[in-house]
């Protein structure tokens, strides 16, 4: 964990419990091995159905030059997996749903941040790393806690609430109970009103 990110989300619990929410140190209970297996799994297969898709609007096969290093090793994985493979992934997959929903039956939402490290330069996330799965490792140690929300399918908010000293703004990650992004939109508002941050803009932006 980057120390701007540590920060990031300590200060971000401080000032939702200045608005009058309770906050408390938890953790909802989830198997992180889904994402690196099972996750990689139908990534791979989802990659290999959009990388025939292009295939068939180009009337050729794809080249490996054509691709990003990251989504060739991808396709490649995806060629290897068989339909048991697939089934498998996604039984596991919502068995860890299954798991991590339960946290929200007692909290209304999970704060973290929303990466672990501060932003990486361009080029670092979709380079090859050996193989698909390796990949998804690299990843995930950089980007630990939205995979759940996909995973989950649970609503997942970044809000810009963090900036460190050389000006580079750190999100932190609220994820609230199935289908409740009301409550996101309003911690949203609460958050914005008294530390906006739609006029603020790093040294270097778009």
């Amino acid at each position: 964990m980057d120390p701007d990110c540590v920060a990031a989300v300590r200060d971000a619990a401080e000032l939702l419990a200045s608005l009058g929410h309770d906050v408390e140190e938890a953790e909802p209970a989830f198997d992180g091995e889904v994402i690196v297996g099972p996750l990689s799994t139908i990534w791979s297969t989802m990659n290999l159905v959009d990388s025939r898709f292009c295939e068939e609007v180009l009337g050729r096969p794809l080249l490996p030059d054509e691709l990003e290093p990251s989504t060739w090793d991808l396709v490649e994985r995806g060629r290897a997996l068989s339909a048991t493979d697939l089934v498998e992934a996604v039984e596991a997959l919502s068995a860890a749903t299954r798991q991590f929903a339960r946290f929200f039956e007692t909290h209304d939402a999970w704060l973290t941040p929303t990466l672990a490290r501060r932003p990486e330069p361009l080029g670092v996330l979709n380079r090859s790393f050996g193989d698909a799965e390796a990949w998804q490792r690299f990843d995930d140690q950089f980007n630990p806690w939205n995979p759940i929300a996909n995973v989950s399918g649970q609503p997942a908010m970044s809000v810009p609430l963090h900036w460190t000293a050389d000006g580079l703004p750190i999100g932190v990650l609220l994820t609230a109970g199935y289908a409740d992004e009301a409550t996101l939109f309003r911690l949203a508002g609460q958050l914005e009103a008294v530390r906006p941050w739609a006029g603020r803009r790093p040294p270097i932006h778009a």
